[in-house]
């Protein structure tokens, strides 16, 4: 965590092992649908300037809503190794149907 590119020591970082992971129940290997993951920390992470708890939607977005998406994934090819975080803003297509 706090970490901005994987090229570089910044001196921002923290590394806590996991606990436990929890994998979306319909993550698809093949087409990486679904490619998320969340992570239960062994220990509580301490927050600075470069570490913070993010803010949690209450509800799922409406189609065409502008959302803030963050991650380490590539942008242009799976085979891509990410180097640098990412932020991005994309507008939402479809609605999100919670299995609840």
């Amino acid at each position: 965590m706090g970490d901005h590119s994987l090229k570089t020591k910044e001196g921002t970082e923290q590394c806590i092992n996991s606990a436990k992971a929890f994998i979306h129940p319909n993550y698809d290997a093949s087409s990486h649908d679904s490619d998320i993951m969340l992570l239960k920390l062994q220990k509580p992470a301490r927050f600075t300037d470069h570490i913070r708890p993010v803010a949690l939607p209450r509800r799922c977005p409406s189609p065409n809503t502008e959302c803030i998406v963050s991650g380490w994934g590539s942008t242009s090819s799976p085979e891509d190794p990410p180097c640098d975080h990412r932020r991005l803003q994309i507008t939402s297509k479809v609605a999100l149907h919670p299995s609840s």
